[in-house]
């Protein structure tokens, strides 16, 4: 729903729409967006705001105009708390951290691991505090020539692993 309507042209890709995002709940993106977490609906949103669009974007809010109006997304896109909980306890529940120093020469990419942290018993209230203080962010990545679909991220490897009831460094 959000790339035909609220995409705009791709930077690289002659004759491609792409709606690319990385969007917290602490502020609004120079396109309006920004996340919502209603804990009495238990939903986490994805809101737009079209006063908040950056004026760089104004020929692109005026087709927004056009096609849609500049009301709130309709149908709005939101996760579910108990799904969202499913499916990152599912995948995170225990889990390894690697964390790299990586370098560049000529092309060729160069990592020194640096540390390994096992992880265990994924907090999901921690991960929505996390949303809440826009220490987790929602990433979308598409484009009419792909989709590398919606995820979510933490600012710091220190506050992933504070999702975690149980952490220890290996290395």
């Amino acid at each position: 729903m959000l790339l035909p309507v609220y995409g705009w042209p791709h930077k690289r890709k002659l004759g491609q729409m792409g709606f690319r995002s990385t969007t917290s709940a602490q502020r609004y993106t120079d396109r309006g967006f920004t996340i919502d977490v209603d804990d009495s609906a238990k939903r986490v949103l994805f809101s737009f705001d079209a006063s908040r669009v950056d004026s760089r974007h104004s020929e692109w809010l005026e087709r927004i105009r056009q096609e849609v109006g500049t009301g709130q997304l309709s149908p709005q896109p939101y996760w579910a708390f108990d799904k969202l909980e499913g499916k990152s306890v599912t995948k995170l529940q225990n889990s390894l951290l690697v964390l790299a120093e990586v370098k560049s020469a000529k092309g060729v990419y160069y990592y020194n691991y640096t540390d390994l942290y096992i992880l265990e018993g994924f907090r999901f209230d921690r991960f929505l505090s996390g949303l809440k203080e826009g220490l987790v962010l929602v990433d979308f990545d598409a484009s009419t020539g792909h989709r590398h679909g919606t995820k979510f991220r933490t600012k710091s490897s220190d506050f992933f692993v504070s999702l975690f009831e149980n952490s220890s460094k290996a290395v």
